[in-house]
C-alpha cells in the first residue's frame, strides 16, 4: 500500500511519520507546529512523487488557514 511520508530536515532519509492519506500527514505536521516546532523543517512526500511544504502559519490560525505548497516531481 502506498504511504505518505513526513520527512524532517533537508535530508530525505529521516522519516518521522507515515500514513495512508494526505489529510493525516498534514494534520500530524500541524500538531508539531502547535507544539512549537518550525514548520519549514517538515516535508510531506506523496507516494506518486509529489511533495508538500507548510509555508505559512498565520498567528492564531485554524487548520484551514495554513498555507501549503505542492510540487510535482
Amino acid at each position: 500500500m502506498d504511504r505518505y511520508e513526513v520527512i524532517l530536515g533537508e535530508e530525505e532519509d529521516e522519516v518521522v511519520f507515515t500514513t495512508e492519506n494526505l489529510w493525516s500527514a498534514k494534520n500530524w505536521v500541524r500538531k508539531q507546529v502547535l507544539h512549537g516546532f518550525d514548520p519549514s523543517e517538515y516535508t510531506i512526500m506523496e507516494p506518486e512523487g509529489g511533495r508538500y511544504w507548510l509555508t505559512e502559519v498565520p498567528e492564531g490560525a485554524a487548520r484551514e488557514d495554513y498555507v501549503w505548497l505542492e510540487e510535482e516531481l
